[in-house]
């Protein structure tokens, strides 16, 4: 069974797999150390803040902006700010599902 993000971050979970939407707030400089990743912090409807971290070896930077939808599969670690998405590619982690990175219309 998925959980929202909400419940996610309310009951401090981590390494669990979820699926998300939310409107792009801020973008982050790729992380370039070691293997890089698009970073970029989203808003969910709740008003909640996700910071999502692409592999960009894994899967292909996506072209978005501040103000673009976005839909998130992949790992949810929590911290206090909101939590981290990642893994939002396929074939990393074989005890779930595969993960995904798409700009919505």
């Amino acid at each position: 069974m998925l959980i929202t993000t909400q419940e996610a971050f309310e009951q401090k979970l981590r390494d669990i797999f979820i699926i998300s939407e939310g409107i792009v707030a801020e973008m982050l400089p790729n992380d370039i150390t070691g293997v890089p990743h698009q970073r970029f912090i989203i808003l969910t409807s709740s008003g909640q803040t996700l910071l999502i971290v692409h592999n960009i070896d894994r899967g292909d930077q996506i072209d978005i902006n501040i103000g673009d939808k976005v839909h998130v599969e992949g790992t949810y670690v929590w911290n206090h700010y909101g939590g981290i998405i990642h893994e939002t590619h396929v074939g990393l982690n074989k005890h779930q599902p595969e993960g995904s990175l798409v700009k919505k219309d």
